[in-house]
């Protein structure tokens, strides 16, 4: 989706337009400055490959919207983000009761993580929640 909005805002400064969207409630422009800033953004924004991170935390699951947060220990932020797929298949398959097993207790939460960079800094971290396993027993 990245591509077509690049080459959109190319060709709007190419040509030197500008962009106006009027609706009953809303004023919407787009400037040449705002087209400028949007090159600069598209160009430079790089989206990374997904990697995984197991986090020990309380899990909270909502699987009929597809939505999680997990609390991590030790009070980092809370982590929010989609349920994948598979697993919420899989909630079902072995008859989770919607999560019951789990939900709202302290579990090891596999985590799929996409980060978003601008100018090489990250700016964004997305998360997909992609299995739940007890937590390691501590000696």
């Amino acid at each position: 989706m990245l591509q077509p909005l690049r080459g959109f805002f190319r060709t709007l400064y190419e040509h030197g337009a500008t962009l106006r969207l009027l609706s009953d409630s809303q004023d919407f422009e787009l400037t040449r400055e705002a087209i400028d800033l949007a090159i600069d953004r598209t160009e430079t924004l790089q989206f990374s490959d997904p990697y995984f991170e197991e986090i020990v935390g309380r899990i909270f699951t909502m699987p009929d919207s597809k939505r999680f947060e997990l609390l991590p220990i030790g009070g980092a932020r809370p982590i929010k983000g989609r349920i994948a797929t598979e697993f919420v298949r899989e909630m079902f398959d072995k008859d989770f009761a919607a999560s019951v097993d789990f939900n709202g207790k302290v579990m090891k939460s596999r985590l799929g993580v996409r980060e978003t960079r601008l100018h090489d800094k990250v700016v964004r971290k997305s998360y997909q929640l992609m299995a739940v396993n007890a937590p390691p027993v501590s000696p």
